[in-house]
């Protein structure tokens, strides 16, 4: 591809050249990212270099020295100077930084959040004043998440994030190859829903979001609202007893009989199932990380998707992973959870089978395999400069390139 792309570029400019040849006034417009327009006298170029690209560098300044952050509630006031290599914007501006995450938090390498003190479309994502760097410390890839984002895309599920591979500093200290992403909440950068009118649902069994938080009535699953304005109970119950019904609509047997799809958007659910059945993510049985969002009048959408840390078959040791490529997402060693029992009543219903037989078989004959192993590629190549730097820090990626492959075969 990038051959074809380079021969295709260098017939191109011999045209330009001799249109040149032709007419001494002829120039051309380079079309940027960020929606800017460079003209260039056709004339004045002398050559041009093709330059492959890098990954970012993220340098983040704490003016009290410290070697790493030390709470995921309280943020520290710092700067970010980005250098996009060529390839991205380069950016410097005011931050604050704390850490995030549950389990991933008690690991050595550390994930972060970073609040800007105002918008800025990083690395070309939407303007927005949050981001958040994940750490990857569990994969070896450094890629299950940016995967798992891209099936989502493709897929067909709105609002999956971007992922961004970054090379992190923290008071000039090398931290490692990160993913730079969206945070999720309810912004018009992000989950663009009407604040007023809309609601996003987390199903996650850590419950820590209090006051609004609940177990559902019925199947028990660990409610909790993403981005609500605080003080805000009279919206809560609203929405509260919308899920409940339902969810009650949900729980009827048999469900054939069931109106559940009034309430839920079948498409969305069959794409989320596509996602989480070929990463085999099995963070939806407890659950863990799931979310669903509505908007009054519409109907429940699963999306959008989050965690892959224990997908592509992780074992729940060490760094193992890709085992069990050929066993259910719901084949697990922890009992029957909530989240187990809520995802695993779909296929109860012969109408939900169907869709994701249809959908699954479109997937597969349009293409969508070749554009994932393409975007693998693609990733591979762009953190492969900084692998070695990464593998001096953390051992994970030290079978870097047979890591990948397994990714691959998966």
């Amino acid at each position: 591809m990038k051959r074809k792309l380079l021969l295709f570029i260098l017939i191109y400019i011999n045209f330009l050249t001799f249109l040149s040849a032709q007419n001494d006034n002829l120039f051309m417009n380079v079309h940027k990212k960020d929606n800017s327009v460079v003209q260039i006298r056709v004339d004045d170029i002398d050559s041009i270099t093709f330059v492959e690209p890098d990954i970012a560098a993220l340098y983040i300044t704490i003016e009290n020295y410290v070697t790493e952050i030390t709470s995921k509630t309280e943020y520290v006031k710092a700067n970010l100077k980005i250098d996009g290599k060529g390839f991205y914007m380069d950016y410097e501006g005011e931050t604050s930084i704390r850490g995030r995450g549950n389990t991933t938090w008690g690991y050595s390498k550390k994930p972060y959040r970073l609040k800007l003190s105002s918008k800025s479309a990083l690395l070309d994502m939407k303007p927005a004043k949050n981001f958040v760097l994940l750490a990857g410390y569990l994969d070896g890839t450094l890629m299950v998440d940016a995967i798992g984002y891209k099936i989502a895309e493709l897929a067909g599920l709105p609002y999956a994030n971007t992922a961004r591979p970054v090379d992190v500093y923290l008071n000039n200290i090398y931290k490692g190859i990160y993913i730079m992403t969206e945070q999720i909440e309810m912004h018009e950068s992000r989950v663009n829903l009407d604040k007023d009118n809309s609601i996003i649902w987390e199903l996650d069994s850590y419950m820590d979001s209090p006051p609004y938080q609940f177990y559902s009535s019925p199947l028990n699953l660990p409610v909790m609202v993403k981005d609500m304005e605080p003080e805000d109970d009279e919206n809560f119950e609203y929405w509260k007893n919308d899920l409940t019904e339902f969810l009650t609509e949900f729980n009827k047997s048999p469900i054939v009989n069931s109106n559940y799809r009034d309430y839920l958007d079948l498409e969305s659910a069959v794409s989320y199932f596509i996602t989480y059945n070929l990463t085999r993510n099995q963070e939806l049985n407890h659950p863990k990380s799931t979310y669903m969002y509505k908007t009054k009048g519409g109907k429940y959408i699963m999306v959008p998707v989050w965690d892959f840390d224990w997908a592509f078959g992780y074992s729940g040791s060490g760094f193992i992973r890709f085992q069990k490529m050929t066993t259910s997402v719901f084949d697990w060693n922890e009992g029957d959870k909530p989240g187990r029992r809520f995802f695993k009543r779909f296929l109860e219903d012969p109408e939900f089978v169907e869709l994701y037989k249809k959908r699954w078989e479109q997937f597969k004959s349009k293409g969508k395999f070749d554009e994932l192993m393409d975007y693998i590629s693609h990733y591979e190549d762009l953190i492969s400069k900084s692998i070695d730097k990464n593998t001096a820090k953390w051992s994970q990626t030290r079978n870097y390139s047979s890591q990948i492959n397994d990714l691959r075969n998966w």
